[in-house]
């Protein structure tokens, strides 16, 4: 998927961003978790959809 937001970040209104952000945030920050960076990706596909997508 990073490799599918690197070559065009817009396809599918972002939705590449949301998979990373979804599998960013399964896991607690205690159990190798990454929810600073899962927010980036939500953020993201919220800007690319025209706050659509979430």
């Amino acid at each position: 998927m990073n490799r599918f937001v690197a070559l065009d970040e817009s396809c599918n209104k972002g939705g590449a961003h949301l998979y990373l952000g979804i599998m960013s945030t399964l896991l607690p920050r205690a159990m190798g978790g990454k929810p600073e960076v899962g927010r980036r990706h939500f953020e993201r596909a919220i800007e690319l959809s025209g706050g659509k997508i979430l």
